[in-house]
């Protein structure tokens, strides 16, 4: 980021309320995570049952997804981009409570994985 990028971003956070900019971070946090991942996809892993990991207590929606994603390694992860992050941005953006967005994103994990396991059979 340059400098001034990281000017305006500053102005941007101070300008906000403690819970928007509590939603700015979060936000930042969920692009650093997407941009860190480089695991491999189903094509590299081949067909395998799910490792489903249990949440931790006070779980975040960002961690839901690091978990999401080690437990279920065999779903790609550019097919499933456009749907996490709308749930996501529904999160961060419109403030939809976090456990509501973790469950909706478990379900969308596993009907993927079912949907997967099915054209496989």
């Amino acid at each position: 980021m340059t400098s001034e990028a990281a000017k305006v971003l500053a102005k941007l956070h101070d300008q906000l309320n403690v819970a928007d900019q509590y939603a700015l971070v979060s936000f930042a946090q969920f692009l650093l995570a997407r941009s860190m991942d480089t695991g491999a996809g189903a094509e590299e892993i081949g067909m395998e049952e799910p490792n489903i990991l249990p949440a931790k207590e006070g779980e975040s929606v960002v961690a839901a997804i690091k978990r999401l994603r080690a437990s279920y390694p065999m779903l790609s992860r550019k097919e499933m981009l456009d749907k996490v992050s709308v749930l996501m941005a529904q999160h961060v953006m419109n403030g939809r409570d976090k456990d509501e967005v973790i469950a909706d994103l478990e379900l969308l994990f596993n009907d993927a994985y079912q949907s997967m396991s099915e054209k496989g059979k």
